[in-house]
């Protein structure tokens, strides 16, 4: 209905306006539907409608860029190219917050995949004493 916008009659043009206006009260503004309702003269169940028909028709683009997601799929990207069995990727803007995500990242994996029979043999370093003081407190502990 919309793909060539410039050539639409005057009559679709105002409705993609309408379109463009409620949907930018709704997602920009935060109205709710009942006050954009109010304002734009409409019942609540046109404006849903009209929400709906900019969604469907792409005026509206819903995208979700959360930086878990981005995570996400970088770790499922690194699993798949290198056969690796559990991957996690800590993320950080800031250097210092990174020298603490890592380790609990590391330990929270290690938790993850320890079982009550196994051994955990360590090297010595700063990242893996970060990790090892990020662990919670273990139960049983063996010392050789």
């Amino acid at each position: 209905m919309f793909k060539d916008s410039a050539l639409a009659s005057m009559q679709t043009r105002q409705h993609i306006e309408e379109l463009i206006r409620v949907s930018q009260m709704y997602y920009d503004e935060g109205l709710n539907q009942s006050q954009i309702a109010g304002e734009v003269g409409y019942s609540r169940s046109s404006v849903s409608r009209m929400l709906t028909e900019a969604r469907e028709t792409g005026i509206v683009q819903i995208t979700i860029g959360h930086p878990l997601q981005r995570l996400q799929s970088l770790e499922e990207n690194l699993r798949d190219k290198y056969g690796l069995k559990t991957v996690r990727v800590a993320y950080s803007y800031d250097d210092n917050i990174a020298s603490m995500l890592v380790p609990q990242c590391a330990a929270q994996l290690l938790m993850e995949n320890l079982k009550p029979d196994s051994l955990i043999v360590t090297s010595t370093g700063t990242p893996m004493a970060a990790t090892i003081r990020a662990l919670p407190p273990l139960t049983t502990l063996v010392r050789m």
